[in-house]
């Protein structure tokens, strides 16, 4: 089944590497969040209107009693459509964010074979006392050109503006444009607890 594009919506893919930037066995797909609720309802009008599509066209095709073999591929699609639009759309609140996500695909299960040097290793940490699962990848700076960083609203909001601005510093990003105006900004988004 082919997908089709639409402005924002489609991940640019990228080879997934880990840290010491070895090529790893699982793919990578870079998104700009959609927070348009009118975009959002095209996107799956666009993806149901080409499911119904294929499934008419399937059945034009086969014959009368094998037409239940092409809700198999359609649930497979669409299951994977709805993890993109997990992984994509996102409350209009937030728009002021203008978030971009790296999604990476990390297979169930491995080929037979598959040497243990190219498998996405998943490590976990506590956050807000949950077990959060993560994966270290290696982004060559020239692919990772930023404008900003958008830091969430917290408590204590200088801490978090300093400890980013020190990660980026430690990790040889720079934290000012050109201009020397900040490349990390605050929320809009009111804090809630």
């Amino acid at each position: 089944m082919k997908e089709e594009k639409i402005s924002g919506y489609s991940g640019e893919s990228f080879t997934v590497k880990n840290i010491k930037g070895e090529s790893l066995f699982g793919t990578g797909f870079i998104y700009k969040i959609i927070y348009d609720d009118e975009e959002k309802k095209q996107i799956i009008r666009k993806t149901l209107i080409g499911l119904n599509k294929y499934y008419m066209e399937y059945i034009k095709r086969a014959a009368p009693q094998s037409f239940r073999r092409a809700i198999k591929p359609i649930s497979l699609y669409f299951r994977s459509q709805l993890g993109k639009w997990q992984a994509c759309f996102k409350d209009h609140h937030f728009s002021n964010e203008e978030e971009v996500r790296f999604v990476v695909h990390v297979p169930d299960e491995y080929p037979p074979g598959t040497p243990d040097e190219e498998k996405i290793e998943i490590k976990h940490r506590v956050q807000d006392g949950y077990l959060v699962p993560y994966v270290e990848l290696f982004i060559p700076k020239k692919q990772f050109d930023f404008l900003g960083i958008t830091v969430s609203p917290l408590a204590e909001q200088e801490l978090a503006e300093s400890t980013t601005r020190s990660f980026l510093r430690s990790v040889g990003y720079p934290c000012e444009d050109e201009e020397g105006k900040s490349l990390i900004r605050r929320s809009n988004i009111p804090l809630r607890f």
